[in-house]
């Protein structure tokens, strides 16, 4: 051999012979050792690099038990012996016995799809559970993702693994798994094409057709490919729930969607400034039949009552040349409905009050930690933001001077943006977030102090960057970098 010599002991196999006498023993320098055992032999090298300590690199070569690769010795021919029964030289056992015996590693890899895939969906569930919607059963269909990556069909698959990837990507920074993002994500719109096309009699929309939009928007929120895209995936989930009507919406998954829709809704409308279908008094009533509503739920029955108001304003401010006598009327009108949806947000006001004492008290007597199963930020902020909404809706139709209402709005603007501070900090700040993001956009449309809107879209940002959603914070609409008039 060149460069290193080596030794190698065996056993010698029962009625070969006498054995031969046994070689003369290694010189003292030969930079190899035997570890001889009784039925198999290991051949040790020890590296001769002189800059680093030895190490000893062990072969074991399999006698006639099995060696634990699946190899064994020939039937008829001992280890170290020759077929006519001659001793092995040790360059002969090495050649003939060890190398033969001796196996690389598989170059097969089984696949991680599987397990990277699981690794984006429950980045994805962590962000997505919002406690603010489901204090009570059912469940957020958040925690439903993966029995339906396993079980949905092509659509909702290639949506989950769209949003999965498009969320843990921006959230990590990397651009290849934001690229496959954007291949899940359009053959995921060309299968629900395709699925919404398919000749059939009229019938309800599914679960899945009404599931893959709303994961499609989660998509837009975060990487943006459109500013209006999350308004258009939400929307079309909306007219199917519509379809559905709201007696089949009353449990199960459907009623999990449905709540995220009616929520999403809020922000839509909103933008759009047009009635919400949600606001009606059978969708308010019907779908909590057998799941009662949370003191978030009655929250967003009044919020959804918001865009019609707004929808009414704009008529008034056509009909001031057309019909000004009418025009007059109809402020009258719609200043007292305003109140009364602000009489309603202060009753909300002291409910909320009273119902958090109770449960501030419980996780006070268990624990010295604070309550994080909800997020008082997030629901405080939505009161101020829709306090806001109202404030300025009177402002708008109440003859100058309006400090009264301006000294409103600031006041709510202020604690919207420390709510926003205070979760921030907070180590559970990344629930609720999306929701986080519309009482920040009415404090960039609505505020009366500059400061404050400088203020407000800085939180934007920084909340889009740490949560992975700089898409919806930033080039998402609506977008406000100028005060709304």
């Amino acid at each position: 051999m060149t460069g290193a010599t080596a030794t190698v002991a065996a056993a010698a196999v029962e009625g070969a012979g006498a054995p031969p006498p046994p070689p003369p023993p290694p010189p003292p320098e030969r930079p190899c050792a035997v570890d001889e055992r009784p039925s198999s032999a290991v051949v040790v090298l020890r590296s001769r690099d002189s800059a680093s300590p030895s190490r000893l690199l062990p072969i074991r070569i399999a006698d006639g038990s099995s060696s634990g690769n699946g190899l064994s010795k020939p039937d008829g021919a001992g280890v170290g012996l020759t077929a006519d029964g001659r001793r092995q030289r040790p360059s002969e056992t090495l050649g003939v016995a060890a190398a033969p015996q001796f196996q690389l590693p598989s170059s097969h890899q089984p696949s991680r799809a599987a397990a990277f895939q699981l690794h984006f969906v429950s980045h994805l569930i962590s962000s997505l559970r919002s406690p603010l919607l489901y204090q009570t059963r059912p469940q957020s269909w958040a925690f439903e993702l993966p029995a339906l990556l396993a079980s949905g069909g092509p659509t909702t698959i290639y949506s989950i693994r769209a949003a999965a990837m498009a969320f843990y990507g921006n959230l990590a920074g990397d651009e290849s798994i934001q690229a496959d993002a954007c291949r899940w994500y359009s053959m995921g719109l060309t299968s629900q094409r395709s699925l919404l096309q398919t000749d059939r009699p009229p019938r309800m929309p599914t679960m899945e057709e009404i599931f893959a939009p709303i994961m499609f928007s989660i998509f837009e929120v975060v990487l943006c490919t459109s500013p209006s895209g999350w308004i258009h995936h939400l929307s079309a989930a909306g007219r199917m729930l519509e379809m559905r009507g709201p007696k089949n919406c009353q449990d199960g998954i459907i009623h999990m969607l449905f709540r995220t829709a009616r929520l999403s809704s809020v922000f839509i409308t909103v933008t759009t400034e047009k009635p919400s279908v949600f606001a009606s008094e059978a969708w308010s009533s019907i779908p909590f039949s057998l799941h009662p509503k949370t003191i978030f739920d009655k929250l967003v029955d009044i919020l959804l009552q918001l865009p019609g108001c707004q929808a009414r304003r704009n008529q008034i401010k056509a009909l001031e040349v057309q019909n000004p006598h009418k025009s007059a009327a109809a402020r009258t009108e719609l200043r007292a409905r305003v109140a009364s949806l602000i009489s309603r947000l202060d009753g909300w006001w002291r409910q909320y009050e009273e119902e958090k004492k109770p449960r501030a008290e419980y996780h006070q007597r268990k624990s010295s930690s604070p309550d994080k199963t909800a997020n008082p930020s997030t629901t405080t902020s939505l009161y101020h933001a829709a306090n806001i909404l109202a404030q300025h809706l009177l402002l708008t139709t109440t003859p100058p001077p309006a400090n009264h209402h301006q000294e409103k709005t600031t006041t709510h603007s202020l604690a919207i943006l420390h709510a926003a501070k205070q979760q921030s900090r907070s180590p559970g700040g990344g629930q609720g977030v999306l929701v986080m993001v519309f009482p920040l956009k009415v404090v960039c449309r609505l505020a009366q102090d500059e400061q404050q809107r400088a203020c407000a879209r800085a939180l934007l940002e920084n909340l889009g960057q740490k949560s992975g959603v700089d898409g919806i914070c930033k080039r998402a609409a609506p977008l406000y970098a100028q005060p709304y008039r």
